[in-house]
């Protein structure tokens, strides 16, 4: 089946819902296509070349719930590190088995929904050049219906994804995407489910990652669950649970069907304008072609607001 047709008339639809009026743009904020934001397996004749040049979009560098969470307040402008065992994008290890580090910038511009991110990804211990990345994203997020039981958070995503180790662009790749949510659905309290889905291409005709091309689409649950916090018995502490079903159409060069699951749990610890989020994952995979493994891995993010 080929999605590009319905795919790109409904973001055309959205975007022309937005630019009529839709709701109040205040939004809360779109819950994250949680994807641990999933190496195509790409086989290049050059012997230099490496398979698993391809662009990634890490866990929490690109949590499209971070859009939306200051768009009722002022310009923000936020700087992050991620520290990860392993970079697991999309259910693709793209550092194989290596730790990796995120630092990340984020501008939120006002009320207008608009957000703007890069982000880098270095592995650790070296020796992964031409795995670096250095990438851009844009976000549109708002809020349609936002007092209904069909209430809709929305952003429309742009990627684009840079190996600057890599001359002439030859393994840079772009991605455009949706992301709904649905908080209100299954009730207060309840568990918030989530659709996502993206279209990856190459952005130069002679890449190296010509195969990567196609679409992903990711189902997902997540749950807060509220704990008693000892220090302040008036605020719980929260702890974000979430789960994921991908269904890969072509994304990243493999072949068509139900890619993997994810499950995963993380919290925030904020103190003033810092966080620190540390965060565990588990992927079952169903398709070697994705990954080969199913795992644990783990990342603990620094966050500072100005």
């Amino acid at each position: 089946m080929n999605f590009s047709t319905p795919f790109y008339a409904g973001i055309f639809l959205l975007c022309w819902a937005w630019a009529r009026g839709g709701q109040d743009p205040q939004a809360t904020g779109p819950v994250t296509p949680s994807a641990p934001r999933p190496s195509p397996v790409v086989e290049d004749p050059d012997p230099s070349s490496d398979p698993t040049i391809l662009p990634f979009v890490p866990s929490y560098g690109f949590d499209l719930s971070d859009v939306g969470r200051t768009v009722q307040e002022k310009l923000s402008v936020q700087m992050s590190g991620t520290v990860q065992s392993k970079h697991i994008w999309h259910g693709f290890d793209l550092m194989a088995g290596h730790s990796v580090f995120f630092p990340a910038a984020t501008l939120t511009m006002a009320d207008t929904g608009l957000s703007a991110k890069v982000i880098g990804a270095y592995a650790i211990d070296g020796g992964l050049g031409q795995r670096d990345e250095l990438d851009g994203a844009l976000f549109y997020a708002r809020d349609f219906l936002p007092e209904a039981r069909w209430a809709t958070q929305g952003a429309l995503n742009y990627f684009y994804y840079g190996k600057p180790r890599v001359p002439s662009q030859r393994a840079d790749a772009q991605e455009i995407g949706l992301g709904l949510s649905w908080p209100k659905l299954l009730g207060d309290g309840a568990p918030v489910p989530s659709y996502y889905v993206g279209n990856l291409w190459p952005s130069e005709h002679d890449s190296r990652v010509s195969a990567i091309a196609g679409f992903i689409h990711v189902f997902s649950l997540t749950y807060r669950l509220a704990v008693p916090n000892p220090g302040a018995q008036d605020h719980p502490h929260v702890f974000k649970l979430y789960s994921d079903l991908t269904y890969n159409d072509g994304f990243g060069g493999v072949g068509r069907g139900w890619s993997h699951v994810t499950f995963g749990t993380s919290t925030d610890l904020t103190a003033g304008k810092a966080t620190i989020t540390p965060a565990l994952n588990y992927q079952l995979s169903m398709k070697d072609s994705i990954n080969p493994k199913s795992g644990f891995w783990g990342g603990l993010t620094f966050t500072y607001r100005f």
